[in-house]
Formats: C-alpha cells, sequence, structure tokens
C-alpha cells in the first residue's frame, strides 16, 4: 500500500488535534495509555490480525477521510464568520496584532459619547492601551501620567483605555471624577475580547502597539516606565518584555494570601494541566462575611465548576444539591487539572462567582452559566401552619435527613425540600407503599407532601466550540 505523503499526514492530523473533544494525557501517567492502564509502565499494544485491503480501495478511504475533517473545518470556522465569533489568539511581545483586531466592531466611550465603531481610526500610529476598571483608584491616580508623557504631547502616540464594565456607568463614573473629567478620554467599554489578545492578571497593564502594528511592550504598574514608552515609540523596532512576573501565566500563586485585604487588590491566577510545584489547596477567604478570595489548586475543572457553584448558593442563602450543575456533554475537558486563583476588592461590588466563570470561560473550551431553571419538586411542609409561598420555598426549605430519607422512599428522581422546621430525621413509622399510606403516615408526624414547580438557578456547562 502506497504510503501516505507528507502533506496527507498533516492534514489528518491537523484536523484531530482541533477535534473539539481532545484527548490530553497526564504528566503522571505513562506516555502511551492502552486499555486503562495507568502504571507509568509504556505497554506494547495488542494488536489485531492483520486485515488485508485492497491498496487503492484504503487509500481512497483514507483520503475521503482527510476531506471530510477539512470540509468540518471549514465549515466549523465559516459558521462562526457568520454569527460573528472569531477566534482569539492571545499575542506576546513581538507578534502583530491581526487585522480583525482593528476591524472587529467595538463600544467606545469618549468625549462622554458613547459609539459603535472599530479601531481602524488608531491604526498607523503607535497606541497605548490602558487596561483599568472603575474600582481601581491606582488605575485612575496614574492615567494624568500617561496624558502627559512627550510622545501623547507631541502628537506621535494615541491613548486608548480597555475596561469590561458597562458603557453608562463608565460614563457617570468619568463625568463626576476630578482625576478623568478634563482628560481627552477614550475608553473602551463592555470589552473582554482585548483582555484575551493581551492576557494580564491584575489592573493596570499596559500595551504598546508600534505603528506597524507590533507589540513593543506589556507590562504591570510595577514595571512601567514613561521613559521607556517614549524610547519605544521614539525607536518602533526596539521591543521590551516585563523582567517581572505580573502576567496571567506566571503571576505567584497565592498572592492572595499577602495582599488580598488591601484595598483595590484585583488578582487572578489560572493554570491548567498538573503543577507539582502549587501543592494542592482549595481555600475560600471572607472578612466580615463578604467573600473575597478564592484559591483552587490542582484539582479537576469538575470540583472547580462544583465548587464555585456550591459557594453562589450559600451566598444566595439557598439549599445545594448537586444536580444543579449540569455538564452536557462537556465531559473530558472536565477531567483536566486546573488551578484558579482569584482576588476582588472588598468595596468593588465585582461577584467573585462570575468573575471566575468568566475567567474559565476564557480559559477553557467550556461554557459556564448561571440559568434559572422551573423543576418540580416535592415540599414537606407543616399541615399546622400557613402554605408557604412557592418563591419563599428555596429560601426556607432544607435537605434535611428526613427529606433525603423520603427522597428514596419515594424513588421518582424528585427532590424533597423540606420547610416543616425540625422534625423527626429518620423515616421510622412511614409507610410508601401507596400514596394514601404515605399521606396517613406524614399526617400522624403533622406533615403534608405536595409536588410544587420551583424556580431554581443551575449551572449549566457546555462545551464551547468558538474557543
Amino acid at each position: 500500500m502506497r504510503k501516505l505523503r507528507k502533506g496527507e499526514s498533516y492534514a489528518l492530523l491537523r484536523s484531530i488535534d482541533i477535534a473539539p473533544f481532545k484527548t490530553r494525557r497526564s504528566l503522571l501517567r505513562c506516555a502511551h495509555r492502552d486499555d486503562g492502564d495507568i502504571t507509568g509502565v509504556v505497554q506494547s499494544r495488542r494488536c489485531i490480525p492483520p486485515i488485508v485491503y485492497h491498496t487503492k480501495l484504503v487509500t481512497l478511504l483514507i483520503s475521503f477521510i482527510c476531506v471530510l475533517f477539512s470540509v468540518a473545518q471549514a465549515q466549523s470556522a465559516g459558521e462562526r464568520a457568520v454569527n460573528g465569533l472569531q477566534e482569539i489568539s492571545t499575542l506576546e511581545v513581538g507578534n502583530t496584532v491581526p487585522s480583525e483586531f482593528w476591524n472587529k466592531s467595538v463600544h467606545v466611550l469618549s468625549n462622554g459619547v458613547l459609539k459603535h465603531t472599530t479601531l481602524e481610526f488608531y491604526k498607523g500610529k503607535p497606541l497605548l492601551i490602558d487596561f483599568w476598571n472603575t474600582w481601581c483608584t491606582t488605575c485612575i491616580a496614574h492615567m494624568p501620567d500617561l496624558y502627559n508623557t512627550l510622545s501623547y504631547q507631541s502628537g506621535q502616540m494615541n491613548i486608548l483605555l480597555a475596561t469590561p464594565e458597562e458603557g453608562g456607568k463608565v460614563r457617570s463614573f468619568m463625568m463626576k471624577n476630578d482625576y478623568l473629567k478634563d482628560l481627552p478620554i477614550s475608553s473602551l467599554v463592555e470589552n473582554t475580547n482585548m483582555k484575551r489578545y493581551f492576557e494580564h492578571g491584575t489592573v493596570p497593564f499596559y500595551v504598546l502597539i508600534g505603528a506597524d502594528g507590533k507589540v513593543q511592550t506589556m507590562v504591570g504598574l510595577a514595571d512601567l516606565s514613561l521613559e521607556r514608552i517614549d524610547e519605544l515609540v521614539r525607536n518602533p523596532s526596539q521591543t521590551y518584555e516585563s523582567q517581572l512576573t505580573s502576567d496571567v501565566i506566571s503571576f505567584p500563586v497565592l498572592l492572595a494570601q499577602q495582599y488580598s485585604k488591601l484595598p483595590n487588590f484585583f488578582h487572578y491566577f489560572f493554570h491548567k494541566g498538573e503543577n507539582a510545584d502549587l501543592g494542592s489547596a482549595n481555600i475560600k477567604r471572607k472578612q466580615h462575611d463578604k467573600l473575597y478570595s478564592l484559591s483552587m489548586l490542582n484539582i479537576p475543572a469538575r470540583n472547580i465548576y462544583h465548587t464555585l457553584a456550591k459557594i453562589y448558593f450559600e451566598t444566595k442563602g439557598y439549599p445545594f444539591h448537586h444536580t444543579f450543575v449540569e455538564y452536557g456533554t462537556a465531559v473530558e475537558m472536565l477531567d483536566e487539572t486546573c488551578s484558579l486563583e482569584i482576588s476582588v476588592p472588598l468595596e468593588s461590588g465585582l461577584d467573585i462567582i462570575q468573575e471566575s466563570l468568566d475567567m474559565l470561560n476564557i480559559r477553557l473550551p467550556l461554557s459556564g452559566q448561571l440559568v434559572k431553571k422551573e423543576i418540580i419538586v416535592w415540599e414537606l411542609f407543616d399541615i399546622d401552619s400557613k402554605l408557604m409561598p412557592t418563591a419563599e420555598i428555596l429560601h426556607a426549605g432544607k435537605f434535611s435527613r428526613l427529606a433525603n430519607s423520603l427522597r428514596r422512599e419515594l424513588n421518582d428522581g424528585r427532590l424533597v425540600f423540606d420547610t416543616s422546621g425540625d422534625r423527626p430525621n429518620n423515616t421510622d413509622g412511614i409507610d410508601s407503599s401507596s400514596p394514601t399510606t404515605l399521606k396517613r403516615s406524614l399526617a400522624n408526624l403533622g406533615l403534608g407532601l405536595r409536588k410544587i414547580n420551583l424556580v431554581v438557578p443551575h449551572l449549566i456547562i457546555k462545551q464551547n466550540d468558538t474557543i
């Protein structure tokens, strides 16, 4: 049989590599696993006895598979383009920004006016991007210095701010803030794509793009030098890579342990894969009963999502059940070991759970969304008390031992919310052989049981093929 040419082999392997479900080997396991082997010893494959096929038939079959993969890939990319979804590759110092960076529609707030436009206006001249947030006083305090640089004052450089916050909120804030209201500020708003181009773990964060579109530097505040910015603008062939570990990839983990209680400390860290240097942890940090920081190190992505959902329910005062997290078909990636750390300023108003989900949605080929779902449940209630409005059951109900035991007795897959208060914690004396006997035995305990529709938040995890 004719061997595959190099081009044919590459096309097939490339198509397999970009399939929605990728096979990832753990660093702790052997290079080749066969039939569930995890001993760390490379095992030889058990081969199927050879079958003789017609050479031309096999060649045609392989070629057909390659074409199918290529068509599927092209269709997937085409569908994403039709829907306005484009893949974004993370940029590094020395890279050239892609054309879609300039052409993609964005929201820019300039002189108090919110415009739907592109960044074409900034193309062809050095552009300094300043990532900020309205709650970041450090970001705001350093903004006037940027506009006082020689490069900006001489008209050789443009400055563009960038924040994911809502446009109306940013406009109101700028009009009232003494540092900003007199500055000629233009800011991207409601924008998360920019952060995907230039990954960072803290704000403020600065990126200088040269007139030729090349990224000349990416630095945090600790490594910012306005003199260096001016020098880079004068010398477009030069670049500067930060000497500090201030990016999202290598930013030191567990910084929250030391700094997170400081005003306006925003930090996140994410690492995909096993990292023995980090150890293992699942830490929640609170101040005045308010959660401000999480460290979940070297645990499966599934456990991270489960922890985030559980914390969300705790903060809302709802009882949590594992069925409130739905994983859909995103099975393989959920077993990937990951590390996530995040800290948000206590006074920022940021939702740490939503911030964590947004980060995971960017860094993993998954989409985790909190949605409200109506489900049918049982309510175990006190027959001597007035029936509780359905809207209050989620707050007042609990999964007591009696409710869980009753759920097993009913065996219909529905949850049982107990709103009856303190009652016996077992089903002794409860006869569930028929609906009539069940109702009678519960009544003897002063309890009733009714089926209701209840709206309950769910965390839905799906495969995200647009990443």
